[in-house]
């Protein structure tokens, strides 16, 4: 996305609520959330505002489709849209966080390419000549990463609740990982460590998945708590033993996470990873969904808990052992007719007053995601009526 102007927009955004948004900061949004492709119907067309981008019905959308949009086009827009309402009851700063983000790495990626554009000019025309085909080498490979840091998706602070009380509450996290390791060497472990390593990353494929678990209680009806909520097309659910193995998987995952192989040469899409959640300090199991040329980066899905992060290629380990091959230990769930049964406002507060712990039901399997009912724990009435 252009960072052009971004600071100004940050400050119109700080001052004024998403509800009195003018038609340029919609644009604005749009863009930060991946959805430029909407800017000619949104924006041209409808000249939509804050104050309708918030009332924003799936209904409103339909006349796109004979202007060329599909509907998994109208699904991405409204699966942002009810994301951006609770960051806006949650957080209502979040955007303007994204916005920051955007700019600082806008500036970040200016100074690498002006200190490379000085190397190159101090460079002989022969060390000039193997740069350039370095370069062009560099450009055949699905993702080129140079910048200093990893840069983590901002997660709605609902996300934000969740994953920090899971790991910092029963691990203290976050923990010093240079403590554990020397710098950006990797070190070989003592034959008891490696051992250790071994018998801790390899002893979890032995056991069922999540799915055959359920299906192996025969009940129609399981508790588990909510890990990471994105919509009602869009959530993940975590049994309570599961929820310890994620958590004795993690654990063992950054203990040894000095001693885990870095990828050499470029990481491809569909490619399994451990990476770490700078929030946390934890490594987690991952898998590289895309690059992201903006930021010089790849987004990696923690396959564990749903969301994704932004990491460089040199800052991703491989997971060891048979790690890689055992499934998510948490359900991708879309509630039936979860849409329409209330507003995004009554599902957070719903949730959240019930600390995120449910009882749920499978109803059929669409796609990769489980359609399911929720109901209440103790009383196992419907949650949404």
């Amino acid at each position: 996305m252009a960072t052009d102007g971004c600071s100004s927009h940050c400050k119109k955004l700080d001052d004024c609520p998403a509800v009195k948004w003018p038609t340029e900061l919609v644009s604005k949004w749009l863009e930060t959330y991946h959805q430029s492709k909407w800017i000619k119907f949104l924006i041209d067309e409808l000249k939509l505002d804050g104050t309708r981008l918030l009332s924003l019905r799936r209904d409103d959308l339909m006349a796109a489709l004979s202007s060329g949009y599909e509907e998994e086009d109208l699904d991405s827009l409204m699966d942002c849209v009810r994301s951006f309402r609770m960051e806006q009851l949650c957080n209502p700063n979040a955007l303007q966080w994204r916005y920051l983000s955007n700019l600082l790495g806008h500036q970040k990626s200016n100074e690498e390419a002006e200190r490379k554009k000085q190397l190159r000019n101090a460079c002989s025309p022969q060390s000039t000549k193997l740069s350039g085909e370095a370069s062009r080498d560099g450009s055949n490979a699905s993702c080129s990463l140079t910048m200093s840091e990893s840069t983590i998706s901002e997660p709605s602070s609902l996300d934000s609740r969740l994953y920090n009380s899971t790991c910092e509450k029963s691990f203290g996290w976050p923990i010093d990982v240079n403590s554990i390791s020397d710098g950006e060497k990797s070190l070989d472990a003592t034959p008891g460590e490696a051992n250790s390593c071994k018998q801790a990353v390899e002893e979890y494929p032995d056991h069922m998945t999540i799915i055959e678990e359920l299906e192996k209680d025969n009940n129609d009806l399981f508790i588990a708590r909510v890990s990471h909520w994105v919509t009602p097309n869009m959530f993940f659910l975590a049994t309570p033993r599961w929820d310890m193995e994620i958590r004795q998987m993690e654990t063992s995952l950054t203990k040894y996470s000095h001693r885990l192989a870095r990828f050499k040469g470029a990481v491809h899409s569909g490619t399994p990873c451990c990476v770490q959640c700078q929030k946390t300090g934890l490594w987690l199991r991952g898998l590289v969904v895309k690059p992201v040329p903006e930021e010089e980066a790849l987004q990696v899905e923690c396959v564990d808990h749903g969301y994704v992060v932004n990491s460089l290629s040199e800052d991703l380990r491989k997971l060891p052992g048979k790690m890689s091959e055992r499934p998510p230990l948490t359900l991708r769930c879309k509630l039936e007719n979860g849409v329409y049964h209330c507003t995004d406002e009554d599902w957070i507060r719903k949730l959240r007053a019930l600390d995120f712990v449910v009882a749920a039901k499978i109803v059929n399997k669409r796609s990769d995601k489980y359609v399911v009912n929720l109901f209440y724990e103790k009383t196992k009435k419907p949650l949404f009526n």
